[in-house]
């Protein structure tokens, strides 16, 4: 006979899954997602759900944050970067910004992700062709939108473009994209973010 649910507190969730030598996604759905851990099956139920990556069924080690790189899209005002000069020396450029890049976001979002690629080739959601096709296609002209994306990132990726003469303009929205609390539940190398979350452990 099944047990009836009890809700147990995330802090808990988070430990008894990081104390797993392994961990399954068994079910996922739009608002909630099963794990399985051990002797332990729990339902997490999620709210105004931001993003969802879940590469892998299998995993292991839990956390969860209130601050953490992956919010700045949401809790960073966003801006705006644009260039008014093409550059004559783009891998020496490309390196700085993928420098900037990772200090910012600490490997978890990749430069090409808030670069302009509007009309380049792409596949699953990823440029063909990589940075090197997105700035081929970008300097077709002597001007335009560069990037877009949180401010702490645009900030100082423009001193990078005006280092190499590139006349940029730094347009930043007035205030975060979102204003109440997100939470972001890592489990393993798999994200989700939401305003909030229940969890709830189930019978086997």
């Amino acid at each position: 006979m099944a047990h009836e649910k009890e809700s147990i507190p995330l802090e808990e969730f988070v430990a008894i899954i990081s104390g797993a030598a392994e961990a399954q996604l068994t079910k996922r759905q739009s608002t909630f997602l099963c794990v399985k851990a051990g002797e332990y099956h729990f339902r997490v139920t999620f709210r105004s759900k931001r993003a969802f990556h879940w590469p892998h069924k299998r995993f292991a080690g839990a956390s969860f944050h209130t601050e953490h790189p992956l919010l700045l899209n949401y809790t960073d005002p966003q801006a705006s970067l644009y260039f008014n000069a093409i550059p004559t020396d783009i891998p020496s450029l490309v390196q700085e910004l993928e420098q900037v890049t990772q200090e910012v976001f600490g490997g978890w979002r990749p430069l090409w992700q808030y670069l302009n690629h509007y009309g380049t080739d792409s596949r699953k959601g990823f440029p063909i062709g990589g940075i090197s096709r997105i700035l081929e296609h970008l300097f077709r002209f002597p001007s335009g939108l560069f990037l877009r994306g949180p401010l702490s990132l645009a900030a100082p990726a423009q001193e990078i473009l005006n280092r190499h003469g590139m006349q940029s303009a730094l347009l930043a929205d007035d205030a975060p994209t979102v204003t109440v609390p997100l939470g972001v539940l890592l489990l393993g190398n798999n994200v989700l973010i939401a305003e909030s979350f229940w969890v709830e452990e189930e019978g086997g």
